[in-house]
């Protein structure tokens, strides 16, 4: 009959589960900031004590780097009380602006044993918004007889940093700033820049066809003369034929 009345007292307590409120604020990032993550737990008065409370950073993205990953609150949460933990994580200067899922657990034991007398583990998802300002450059060229003139004007309202036009390399271009570089004149060019955050940009130009200056003119009007010379022939044996 004591067996009984036991099994119930043990499946009471494995059966204990953890209810805590759980807020979590984070704000908006940017490309290689730290970014904090603040998460309030509240154990509600009609609960019971909660043990050893850990908040992790468990999932992020590839372009999240965790720097604090886990943090304990206090060793008892009693009903009716709240603690407030903090973890972070960097941001690369890779990442592109829009919106990205981080996966936050709190975990823990639950119950009026010491320690608590249960196990819990619970999962929270939260959106963090990632805002970064792409850098926003004209380019325009011209061929000035034997060189390449090369017009560049910073048209955002970040700054543009480390740029070259092929071998050569530019100051910082601050918004509405205007830069020319004149090169020899070549089939194609490169030029690379990096934004505020130090992501690096790429953009090659092709002047196209073949101008008309690189073909010398007497071996143009020979070779129409030429062309001409073969039709009559060709119309003088056509009618000798006949």
């Amino acid at each position: 009959m004591k067996v009984l009345p036991l099994l119930f007292l043990v499946l009471a307590l494995v059966m204990q589960e953890a209810n805590p409120e759980i807020t979590v604020e984070v704000g908006t990032a940017e490309p290689n900031t730290v970014v904090v993550v603040r998460v309030l737990v509240h154990n509600p008065n009609t609960a019971e004590v909660l043990w050893n409370n850990v908040v992790r950073i468990e999932e992020t993205p590839a372009c999240f780097v965790p720097v604090r990953s886990e943090c304990s609150l206090a060793y008892k949460i009693y009903p009716g009380e709240t603690d407030i933990g903090e973890v972070t994580f960097q941001v690369t200067r890779e990442a592109e602006a829009g919106e990205y899922p981080i996966l936050i657990t709190l975990s823990g034991g639950v119950g009026s044993c010491e320690e608590g007398c249960a196990p819990y583990f619970i999962e929270q998802e939260v959106s963090v918004r990632v805002r970064r300002i792409e850098p926003e450059v004209t380019i325009t060229h011209r061929v000035e007889g034997s060189f390449l003139v090369i017009q560049i004007e910073n048209s955002g309202i970040s700054k543009v940093l480390n740029m070259r036009v092929e071998e050569e390399t530019l100051p910082v271009l601050s918004p509405g700033d205007t830069a020319e570089v004149t090169i020899e004149k070549k089939s194609s060019f490169t030029v690379t820049y990096e934004d505020e955050y130090g992501k690096k940009f790429t953009r090659s130009y092709s002047l196209g066809d073949t101008s008309p200056e690189d073909t010398p003119q007497g071996e143009s009007s020979i070779q129409s003369a030429m062309v001409i010379l073969g039709m009559i022939m060709a119309y003088v044996f056509k009618r000798t034929r006949d």
